[in-house]
């Protein structure tokens, strides 16, 4: 009987240091795309005051998103998905739930992909 509780306090211990270390990396991921993001719309010249987050969150595909309107550019919602291990910051525009093109519509702001250096800057700027 001892060496079971010994053994279900062995897996509740690595059970409860591996969701540990996820919920840290999480927060670490959340707080690196939300630095890259804001250089992105700080590149993009894109005024933060004026703008509204209508939802963040992380997909394990793509990576940490942000779905973004501008007041001064309302129909369209701007999604910025950026990509850990690209390290680089992807900037969609959609008009109801449409790409831009098919819509025959163009951003104020310029949508493109992002690359970024290993210390934050950005390196170089893809333009869709």
């Amino acid at each position: 009987m001892k060496s079971v509780l010994i053994v279900l306090t062995y897996f509740a211990i690595v059970f409860f240091a591996g969701f540990l270390i996820f919920k840290i990396n999480m927060f670490h991921y959340e707080k690196t795309a939300d630095s890259r993001i804001a250089k992105a719309m700080e590149y993009q010249k894109v005024d933060l005051s004026e703008g509204r987050v209508e939802q963040s969150y992380f997909n394990y595909k793509t990576g940490w998103s942000k779905m973004v309107y501008y007041n001064d550019d309302p129909e369209i919602r701007y999604e910025y998905v950026y990509d850990r291990s690209e390290n680089e910051v992807d900037v969609f525009g959609m008009q109801n739930n449409m790409s831009l093109d098919l819509a025959k519509k163009e951003a104020k702001y310029p949508l493109g992909s992002f690359c970024f250096l290993k210390n934050g800057e950005i390196e170089d700027f893809h333009h869709e």
